[in-house]
C-alpha cells in the first residue's frame, strides 16, 4: 500500500450564509465517484444550505445553481 496523497483531489463544502465564516468542509475525497456520492448525500442532508463540490479551485457542482435550474423548469 502506498502513501496517502498530501492533498485529496475533491472537497465538498457546506455554506449556510454569505458570511465567509459560515463555511464548513464536509469531506475531502480522492475518488471522483465517491466525491459525487458524498456531494449528493450532503445535498439531501442539508437541503436549505449551499453545497459545493470542488476539484482544487474548480467548482464541479453547486447546489445553488442546481436549485435555480429546478426553479426555472415549467
Amino acid at each position: 500500500m502506498g502513501r496517502p496523497p498530501k492533498r485529496l483531489a475533491h472537497s465538498i463544502e457546506r455554506r449556510w450564509s454569505t458570511e465567509p465564516e459560515a463555511t464548513e468542509r464536509v469531506a475531502s475525497v480522492q475518488d471522483f465517484l465517491l466525491a459525487m456520492a458524498t456531494y449528493q448525500a450532503a445535498c439531501r442532508r442539508w437541503p436549505d444550505d449551499r453545497i459545493i463540490l470542488r476539484r482544487g479551485g474548480r467548482v464541479l457542482e453547486d447546489s445553488l445553481k442546481a436549485k435555480r435550474t429546478e426553479d426555472d423548469l415549467p
